[in-house]
């Protein structure tokens, strides 16, 4: 399951995710739709652990991607 809890990321003055909360439980299938900036990106980096989030937290099983070194 992925789980996202007020997940907020900047990049300097830009907001570029605000306050996300999301449950994505084991086989469903979502997508991702928006304009051009609005996040979509930037929420699949911070789940791949590319990006650490400013504010609250993203898990994947229960555990911290960024800080998962698996």
């Amino acid at each position: 399951m992925i789980t996202a809890t007020d997940f907020t990321k900047k990049f300097d003055s830009k907001v570029a995710v605000d306050c996300l909360n999301i449950s994505i439980n084991p086989g469903s299938i979502y997508g991702l739709v928006g304009t051009n900036g609005s996040g979509k990106s930037t929420f699949l980096r911070t789940v791949s652990g590319v990006y650490y989030p400013d504010g609250g937290s993203i898990t994947v099983d229960g555990e911290d991607v960024y800080d998962n070194i698996c």
